[in-house]
């Protein structure tokens, strides 16, 4: 069960940082003091990560199967 609930709050926030827009980070980014903006391939790759984190979890007997 806690490894549903963690790989779909992984799975959320993949959704997040990758469909959010993003000149809205920007402006949140500006109001708290950032003088730069991050690109938006910053964005895409950490929605991929937490993509990708959250299929491990989601399968992580099949991975432990193969990989030890």
């Amino acid at each position: 069960m806690l490894r549903v609930v963690i790989s779909s709050l992984l799975i959320v926030n993949a959704l997040f940082w990758g469909l959010y827009p993003h000149h809205a980070d920007c402006k949140i980014g500006a109001f708290t003091g950032l003088k730069t903006c991050p690109s938006k391939y910053l964005h895409l790759g950490i929605g991929v990560l937490f993509y990708i984190s959250a299929v491990l979890v989601a399968q992580q007997t099949y991975v432990q199967h193969i990989w030890f």
